[in-house]
């Protein structure tokens, strides 16, 4: 179960935005890169997305693809199965023939794009978090699989990294918000007494 986590910091984005960002049916680009250094909030400010009460219906917004934990292709598809059951979309998914990377994460894109698919008329958020964080070979599998799930017309992703480089295929830096949020924040206590003295 999502449960928001115990405190507030002010983001830049707000999450609000992010999620009318998300909702616009006009999107050129339907990637939104959060680039920051470590500790700058980029995963919380994800974190935090799910655990907005209540998304606006249009809206479906998929558990955190966490490439800080999700290190291959059989934990690609244990991630995928699980956001199925989560969201209650119980949509059955033909398992790869093959475990082999290439394999896994052409079939694990193919499942997301028709999962994406079974969702209707909603929007879908993509959260991804840590890409800089990949070995170099999972990283273009990965972005393969973000490619797959991006034909879908109603997909969107919000993606954290810590660069403006780290998106090494073209089509996807394309689809790429331009310019990127940068989040370059204030240590939670300096905002906090920053709020309280306005």
């Amino acid at each position: 179960p999502r449960q928001p986590l115990p405190y507030y910091v002010e983001r830049q984005p707000t999450i609000a935005e992010i999620v009318a960002w998300a909702l616009r049916s006009d999107l050129r680009r339907r990637v939104r890169s959060l680039i920051g250094p470590p500790g700058s909030g980029k995963s919380t400010t994800l974190h935090q997305l799910l655990a907005v009460p209540e998304h606006p219906e249009k809206l479906l917004i998929f558990p955190v693809l966490n490439l800080k934990t999700i290190r291959d292709g059989r934990e690609l598809w244990v991630w995928l199965n699980d956001c199925n059951a989560d969201l209650g979309l119980n949509f059955p998914l033909e398992a790869p023939g093959n475990w082999g990377a290439s394999q896994v994460v052409s079939a694990a894109g193919t499942s997301a794009y028709n999962l994406c698919a079974h969702c209707g008329a909603k929007l879908i958020l993509l959260p991804v978090d840590a890409l800089e964080e990949t070995a170099k070979t999972w990283q273009q599998d990965l972005e393969q699989f973000l490619l797959q799930v991006l034909r879908h017309p109603n997909v969107r992703i919000a993606l954290t990294r810590r660069d403006e480089n780290t998106i090494e295929e073209a089509t996807l830096r394309w689809q790429d918000e331009d310019p990127p949020t940068l989040l370059n924040l204030l240590p939670p206590e300096e905002q906090i007494k920053s709020r309280l003295e306005n």
